[in-house]
């Protein structure tokens, strides 16, 4: 009888095809003209000033990577571990660190107009399902650095440029100058180089010769969760200098960075990299960034 029911009401049968296309439409294969693919995402805001950022993309095998991207300005680390991930749910258990198992109740679907790319001012068409999860939410990032917990969030699954508009550019190292990269065997990346302006013909390419920027990239792997960490800072010119054989040069970044490192290079070619120079990364505070075990080379960018 409840069969019956059901087909002799058709709003209620309506309905529910509505809802299935809604999920078909919003999770459905990636746009081949802008690479995007779907998402089940949401954020919400995590204490000591960090944004947290929960997603995972919908369809193709049933276990999929879900991501927890922890974030404030110049501050970054993301938890990847596996999980399943479908249009109306996420569930992924990240060990010690937390666990998600949501539902998501779509109340609408919209189409919006977003930037195609962080470096582009151009707009795009993005569509996208957006309601409220509800379920298990829980992260602690190590230390207690940043924690969230809670039982609902506003989010969506669709194009993740509609759910979570990029933001304003962050600083970037310009294609050409003179840059410092320092790399520690199966440890962080240290990188310093002139900012670049960004332009319509060619982002990035012209330097800026009054400010540089650092960056820091630290990867890890704990209970099968990856962890990768990220810092970033914009310097002035007296942060970074050397000389014009490019053979010596000396680094103090602003903060999330402390201390200095010197590079040096010998006549018979052999580099140095010393000094007190650290990172304070998420989950991971006062990183040293020099040492016998990083490999350092001062070098010129090619133009253009």
């Amino acid at each position: 009888m409840a069969g019956i029911a059901l087909l002799a009401v058709p709003g209620v049968a309506t309905a529910s095809r509505v809802q299935s296309d809604q999920a078909e439409a919003a999770c459905s294969l990636p746009d081949q003209r802008s690479g995007f693919p779907c998402a089940a995402q949401f954020t919400l805001r995590g204490t000591n000033g960090y944004r947290v950022t929960v997603s995972g993309e919908p369809g193709g095998p049933e276990h999929k990577a879900v991501t927890i991207l922890v974030e404030r300005p110049g501050q970054s680390a993301t938890y990847t571990g596996d999980g399943t991930v479908t249009a109306n749910s996420i569930d992924a258990h990240f060990r010690h660190f937390g666990r998600i198992a949501v539902h998501f109740h779509a109340k609408e679907i919209r189409r919006v107009r977003v930037r195609g790319n962080c470096l582009s001012d151009s707009r795009v068409s993005a569509k996208a399902r957006f309601g409220t999860f509800t379920g298990l939410i829980r992260f602690r990032g190590e230390g207690g650095y940043t924690e969230v917990s809670t039982r609902h969030v506003h989010g969506g699954t669709g194009d993740p440029r509609a759910i979570r508009p990029y933001p304003e550019c962050g600083p970037y190292s310009a294609l050409s100058g003179v840059g410092l990269l320092a790399v520690a065997e199966d440890g962080p990346i240290f990188s310093v180089g002139p900012e670049g302006f960004m332009t319509r013909t060619g982002p990035l390419s012209v330097p800026n010769p009054q400010s540089y920027v650092f960056r820091a990239i630290d990867v890890e792997k704990s209970n099968g969760i990856v962890i990768a960490r990220d810092a970033i800072a914009v310097g002035q010119p007296d942060t970074f200098s050397f000389d014009d054989a490019l053979t010596a040069a000396t680094i103090a970044p602003p903060a999330p960075f402390s201390g200095t490192a010197t590079f040096q290079q010998t006549a018979r070619g052999t580099k140095n990299w010393t000094g007190s120079l650290a990172v304070s990364l998420p989950g991971k505070e006062m990183l040293p960034l020099t040492g016998p075990s990083f490999s350092a080379d001062l070098h010129r960018w090619p133009v253009g």
